[in-house]
Order: C-alpha cells, then structure tokens, then sequence
C-alpha cells in the first residue's frame, strides 16, 4: 500500500556508485536512487538502472584505467545525466559543475610562466555539508581539467569530512600517521572508484590526526601525485590548520552566499596572515536550495 503512495523502502542489497546510491524497493521491486543525506526515491521516467553480476563489475574495476575510462565527451554526457536524474526538473539551467570547471582551468593557468599550482587547500568557512560537496566538485573538474593523479587529503580533523561523504570514515587516515617517512603516508592512501583520484581520509580517530606531520610529507607527496587537494577547516578555530595551508601553492576560501559571516571571512585573513605565503582566493557557493539542488 505504501508503495502505491510513493513510498519506498529500499531492500538489503544497496549498491553504491560515485556517491550515488542504488537499490530496489524491498516492496514493490521497483529500482531506486539516492544521494547521500537524502530519501531514497524511484528512477525518474526516461532512466534505467542497469544491474551487472558482482562478478563482472569486480572485472571491470580490475581493468586498466585506460580501458574504462570513458572519452571526456562521454564523460560529460554522464555527468550531466546523473545530475539530471538526481535533481529533476527542478534543478536550473546551470550547472554547479561549470563554475568549477572554469575555476579549475583558472587554477591551470594561475601562474603563467612559473612553477604550477600543485597543492591546493581548501579551506571551509561554512557547514561541513557544504564543504563537501565542493570539495568533491572541485577535485573532478581539476582531475577533467588538469589530467594526472589527483590526490584528495581529509585533513579537517572532525569526523564530518569528505571522508565519510566517500564511505572511508573508518579507514585508516591522517590520525593514523606515525612517522614522518613518505612510505607511511602512501600506505594510508586508497584508490577511489573514479579513475585517477585518490583519498587520503582523517582517520579514525580525526581529531588526534596531525597536520604538522603531514606538512613535511608533502613535499614527498607531491612528487607521486600530479596535484593535491587538501580540504581543511577555517584556521581561526583551530590553528593546527595553518600548518598544511603555509604549504599550499594556492589557498581558497570557502564560504556560502548570505550565510557565512562576514567577521569569519575577516578571522580567516587573520589567522593566515603572517603564516601563509601563498595566493588566497574565495570561492562563494549559493546554498543548495537557492541553487535548485539538494
């Protein structure tokens, strides 16, 4: 009956893809969708679900990179395909992803004729949802834009971090590094479902973590993936930030349009100033529903 209404209740088996959920409905059968932090929901009219044996999705993550790896103009018509069946009808005209992606070629060419952007910080002056999400953005459309092995860090020291948004919040992480010896920081590191981007989570204990080890080991890092982005919280709650972000090549700010204070923009700059040489820059987000989406 509740089926009938609308109403799902996804079964046992739940499958998750790029941070999208897939299930079947434990009553009627029907083939459901979900991101995380939302309701599960039925596949909007015009899509379908295509199920593979575990057998040969494991096939296909055994394969080269380069063998599954789509073409850039497929893989925009995917990207786009999957936000259309996420956000309906509702969602607006332009995307989140194109500001991003214009931001990443910005960041190619930040310094002409000099050393490239390698590391970037990412640093949250607004709610960790958010934080997240762009984070998320960011490294797909600077891995699209850039090329190489993209390199996310979850150095936000709280256990709401990309880490968890990416189902590692159990996995051994920042927390865990014991030694200042590249090798150990490598050992943490695990590949993501998404060809070429790589995690290294918080940990699991994120706030024992210690961004000052890993500031030495970037250098080290660096040389074994082709950019770094770090996500991180705002310095002027917590100083131990400002240990990886005087190491970035460029720092962005992020904050939400009409939501994050203006006196928090002003801590960050103080906090920074003195300790971080590089570039600063903001990104300002929209909040998800001013935005069409979430």
């Amino acid at each position: 009956m509740l089926c009938r209404l609308g109403i799902h209740r996804a079964g046992a088996g739940v499958t998750w893809n790029g941070g999208i959920g897939f299930s079947r409905c434990a009553g009627c059968g029907a083939d459901l969708v979900r991101r995380q932090g939302a309701g599960w929901r039925p596949v909007p009219r015009g899509y379908a679900v295509v199920w593979r044996p575990k057998g040969e999705a494991a096939a296909a993550l055994a394969a080269p990179a380069a063998d599954v790896r789509p073409s850039p103009a497929t893989a925009r018509r995917l990207s786009d395909a999957a936000e259309r069946l996420l956000d309906g009808p509702a969602a607006g005209p332009i995307r989140p992803s194109l500001g991003y992606r214009h931001l990443a070629r910005q960041i190619a060419a930040a310094r002409p004729g000099g050393d490239p952007v390698r590391v970037l910080s990412l640093s949250a002056a607004c709610e960790a949802v958010p934080a997240n999400e762009a984070t998320l953005m960011m490294a797909a459309m600077m891995q699209d834009e850039l090329g190489g092995r993209l390199l996310i860090i979850d150095a936000t020291l709280s256990a709401d971090g990309i880490s968890g948004r990416l189902n590692a919040g159990d996995a051994p992480g920042l927390s865990d590094l014991a030694v200042d010896e590249p090798w150990a920081a490598i050992e943490l590191v695990h590949m993501l479902p998404r060809p070429h981007l790589f995690l290294l989570g918080a940990g699991r204990d994120p706030a024992a973590g210690r961004p000052d080890r890993l500031a030495r080991l970037l250098p080290a890092l660096a040389r074994r993936f082709d950019h770094i982005l770090v996500q991180q919280r705002s310095p002027e709650g917590d100083t131990r930030h400002l240990a990886l972000a005087a190491q970035a090549d460029l720092l962005l700010v992020l904050a939400e349009e009409g939501r994050t204070p203006m006196a928090r923009l002003r801590g960050v700059a103080d906090a920074c100033r003195g300790h971080v040489r590089a570039p600063v820059g903001l990104v300002l987000t929209v909040p998800a529903r001013e935005a069409g989406h979430g």
